[in-house]
This record gives structure tokens, C-alpha cells and sequence, in this order.
């Protein structure tokens, strides 16, 4: 088998090196700013499992509805009732899903009849 090695100077494979870094370095910022951009849309954590609905971050929420649920830590979590359903985007969640601002929250009962939608609300566009 003919193997030919590719001669690079010193030099020139330290410049290679160092512009294979700088490249690999813009990559994975390029990617943390999407993942934290990503993030700072997250409003509100599913747990279907444990029929709780966790604000995250700076969010609060309007809730249009009615029936009855527990709100716990000061209304950041609010705990469903047994038998319903919580749908995100009209899909129903089992386990543990994180919510964007332009997805849409319904709770449905058994039925499928809607109780409440939820919506996310920043603090600082709140007015009292």
C-alpha cells in the first residue's frame, strides 16, 4: 500500500490549528446562544405526571377558565385535580414537557371539554 503523508511547515499547521479552534469556538458559541435563547422563551414546565403546571423565569400567566385547582408558592405552580388533561399545541402531555410563548396550554376534563387555557404573561408588561 502507497501511503503518501501530507507535509505541512511548522508554521503553517500551527495557523491551521489555531484557525480550526477559533472556528470550533464561534461554533459553540453560535449554539449556547440558541439554547439560551431557546430558554428565555420557556415559560411554564409540564409535569403532567404530577398534574402540576411551574412557571419558569420571569413569567407569570392569565388563566381563562374556571374549576377548581391548588396554586402553591405563591401561584408559580398551580396542581390540577385528578382527570384532567393537559394539552400543549392540542397534544395531550404524559410526562414532562417545557412550554414556549407561542405555544398554547389547554386543560380539558375527561370529556375533552375545555376548563381553562393559560397563557404566559411577563412581570414587567403586568399592570396592576
Amino acid at each position: 500500500m502507497n501511503m503518501q503523508a501530507i507535509k505541512i511547515r511548522h508554521g503553517n499547521a500551527l495557523r491551521l490549528l489555531a484557525a480550526l479552534l477559533l472556528l470550533a469556538f464561534v461554533l459553540s458559541i453560535g449554539q449556547a446562544s440558541r439554547a439560551a435563547n431557546d430558554d428565555d422563551e420557556v415559560w411554564l414546565m409540564v409535569k403532567a405526571g404530577e398534574r402540576r403546571l411551574e412557571l419558569v423565569g420571569d413569567y407569570s400567566y392569565r388563566m381563562d377558565g374556571g374549576g377548581q385547582v391548588d396554586f402553591k408558592d405563591g401561584g408559580r405552580v398551580i396542581e390540577l385535580p385528578e382527570g384532567l388533561t393537559i394539552l400543549v399545541n392540542d397534544k395531550k402531555i404524559e410526562g414532562e414537557q417545557r412550554v414556549r410563548e407561542s405555544e398554547s396550554v389547554r386543560v380539558v376534563n375527561s370529556r375533552g371539554e375545555q376548563l381553562w387555557t393559560l397563557s404566559p404573561v411577563r412581570r414587567q408588561e403586568m399592570s396592576w
